[in-house]
């Protein structure tokens, strides 16, 4: 982005409500190592989108993007109160699948050639939670020690 699209999108986050939540990630150290955001958040329809998943690529490989959808679940969930959340990724980025899949996430369907991309078409998948989904899941995992 170039600074004046960066200003837009930072515009999205702000209100009351915003109807994006933006989030950069930290290692243990502080330093970022990634980004997501909750956009289109509908209070009334208590659903939101996970947009602009990004793990910095040195830092691929180390549960950062399952970290990071798994907080912005939480985020969504637990102090939102939402019933739905969803995400398109494209069906040729297995990696990202997997790490939304282990995060709970559902294959709902495949979207075909959605993404104009040069001279050829890209499909994604859409992918889905629901807040029972996460409830199960939370009742699942064992308690967090302090």
């Amino acid at each position: 982005m170039d600074v004046p699209q960066l200003e837009r999108y930072l515009l999205t986050a702000v209100g009351d409500p915003p109807s994006n939540r933006l989030y950069t990630a930290l290692d243990e150290a502080g330093h970022p190592v990634g980004h997501i955001e909750l956009a289109r958040i509908d209070r009334r329809n208590r659903c939101a989108s996970v947009a602009r998943v990004l793990v910095f690529a040195e830092q691929r490989g180390q549960g950062y993007g399952s970290a990071l959808l798994t907080q912005a679940l939480r985020v969504g969930f637990d102090e939102l109160g939402l019933h739905r959340i969803e995400l398109l990724v494209f069906d040729f980025n297995q990696p990202a699948v997997a790490a939304y899949q282990r995060a709970g996430m559902v294959i709902e369907g495949r979207l075909r050639d959605v993404r104009l991309m040069g001279d050829v078409y890209w499909s994604v998948y859409q992918m889905s939670m629901l807040e029972t989904d996460w409830r199960e899941r939370a009742s699942a995992r064992p308690a967090e020690h302090s």
